[in-house]
């Protein structure tokens, strides 16, 4: 028998609540440590087992929707960087880059433009990654994406905007 005209059953939503839990999981993930969302789904599944032994199939909603809301939660945190990836080099730093061009350079003005580098080497270690170069003056040739280059840029933590026109 089907609902009256205007209700819905709670068997016409059966996956509602877990893709409730599944995104309140995403949306904390920025504030869990993973240890802590490792420890509190073990937890909770271990909850929802002995709930579950002891007969109790009602109770074991709740620990089972926390589980699968620390499921969302380790699915939004984003994979560690390799130990050679360049995101893991303290700043500032001034080093000899070798690297590839990955892509056209992005040009705002004729004196400003932003490469794209996959780095090979930095300072002569083996390193992985890509980095964003800004570029102010004209630009060198560079040559076709794929093409190896080696640069002294100084790297550092994002500049500040200038104002470069009007007042205030």
């Amino acid at each position: 028998m089907s609902p009256p005209s205007g209700t819905t059953s709670r068997l016409a939503l059966p996956l509602a609540p877990l893709a409730v839990a599944f995104a309140a999981g995403i949306a904390l993930a920025p504030w869990i440590p993973p240890r802590a969302m490792w420890a509190v789904l073990a937890a909770t599944l271990a909850a929802s087992v002995l709930v579950l032994v002891l007969g109790q199939a009602v109770h074991a909603l709740v620990p089972l929707l926390a589980a699968i809301a620390m499921l969302g939660a380790l699915r939004a945190t984003p994979a560690p960087l390799p130990p050679d990836h360049v995101g893991r080099l303290a700043l500032p730093v001034m080093a000899r880059v070798e690297a590839r061009l990955a892509a056209e350079p992005t040009v705002w003005a004729p004196d400003r433009a932003r490469l794209a580098l996959d780095v090979e080497r930095v300072d002569g270690v083996v390193r992985t990654g890509r980095i964003l170069i800004g570029l102010y003056g004209p630009p060198p040739p560079l040559g076709p994406p794929g093409a190896r280059r080696a640069a002294r840029p100084c790297a550092g933590g994002p500049s500040p905007r200038r104002r470069t026109s009007g007042t205030g």
